[in-house]
């Protein structure tokens, strides 16, 4: 990630650059930058994670300025292995000129083209630019008739179809609520690709759900035979050292996905697990360990509850 507190002139820089040359490059389908992975010498990717404490704002706010014509591209994190990693991402976008500085700054010239070549940014000569511009005239003029109304209606169809995977969908729908300035959609979006933190204002009821927790750490590997969970759950419910509880569920939409995966890979066999405590799920004074038992019903109701409030949200705009 840019270092903007130790470094911010050459952080603002190389955030600049990139966003440009990346904008800038011929192709023809959506760029990423991926921050908190390393690639090690044998070509393998050590998954590092970041801290994500950079919001899209304030990239945003590094680079309009110093920038024509404005850029568009997202900023967002991802949560994949319990770890945290950043994503700027660009769409093929048509600009009415190759995307520039507007100013001198470390390591850029105003007025001069910046694309990506290979692995590398690169100052554009002069055949780059007449292939750039090329390029950006080749593509569809951006539609700007398409109502609000018409976008919300594909993407619920997209919703209730349940052909895509939500983690798609919802990434559509950030892009189309920063696209009409929709702030509630905004937060909602945000919130389930990065996972939910607090629910102290009752926004995320929908994903407050009753799972089966205890004070033991059990485990149901069987030995001789194969036990479903259906067989679990019934053996919890009827065991006194087990409770079914309401609790919010805070995974992010890729993180439930990767858990319906894991506990359906099983063929009903497996069941995911998690720690915490009395004072964090419960609020209780005093501290004892808890332990969480989640079925493939518990995720597959929350998928089908953050499914119902995106459309929900979709219908009230």
């Amino acid at each position: 990630m840019y270092d903007f507190e130790n470094e911010k002139q050459k952080a603002n820089s190389h955030l600049i650059k990139d966003v440009i040359s990346f904008s800038n490059t011929i192709r023809n389908e959506t760029s990423y930058i991926v921050f908190g992975i390393k690639e090690l010498e044998n070509g393998k990717l050590d998954l590092i994670g970041i801290e994500a404490n950079i919001d899209e704002a304030s990239l945003q706010q590094k680079v309009s300025s110093n920038v024509f014509p404005k850029p568009i591209f997202s900023y967002y994190h991802i949560n994949h292995q319990e770890k945290v990693f950043g994503v700027l991402e660009f769409l093929v976008q048509k600009f009415d000129l190759p995307l520039t500085p507007t100013k001198n700054l470390k390591g850029l010239k105003a007025g001069s083209v910046y694309y990506r070549n290979g692995t590398s940014n690169t100052e554009a000569t002069g055949m780059d630019v007449i292939r750039i511009n090329d390029w950006l005239r080749s593509l569809p003029e951006q539609h700007t008739t398409t109502s609000v109304t018409e976008e919300i209606s594909i993407l619920i169809r997209r919703l209730t179809q349940k052909e895509e995977k939500l983690s798609t969908i919802i990434a559509d729908i950030l892009f189309m609520s920063k696209k009409y300035k929709l702030d509630h959609l905004i937060e909602f979006c945000t919130a389930e690709i990065q996972g939910i933190k607090t629910n102290d204002d009752g926004a995320f009821d929908y994903r407050v759900h009753k799972v089966m927790i205890s004070y033991m750490d059990a485990n149901f590997t069987p030995k001789f035979f194969q036990v479903t969970q259906s067989m679990v759950r019934k053996e919890m419910e009827e065991h006194e050292s087990f409770f079914n509880t309401p609790i919010l569920i805070p995974f992010s939409i890729p993180q439930l996905e990767e858990h319906i995966e894991r506990v359906t890979a099983g063929g009903g066999t497996n069941i995911a697990t998690g720690k915490t405590d009395t004072q964090r799920l419960l609020g209780m004074d005093k501290k004892y360990d808890l332990y969480i038992y989640y079925f493939e019903d518990d995720f597959r109701t929350m998928y089908r509850n953050i499914r119902q409030k995106a459309i929900d949200l979709l219908m009230s705009v």
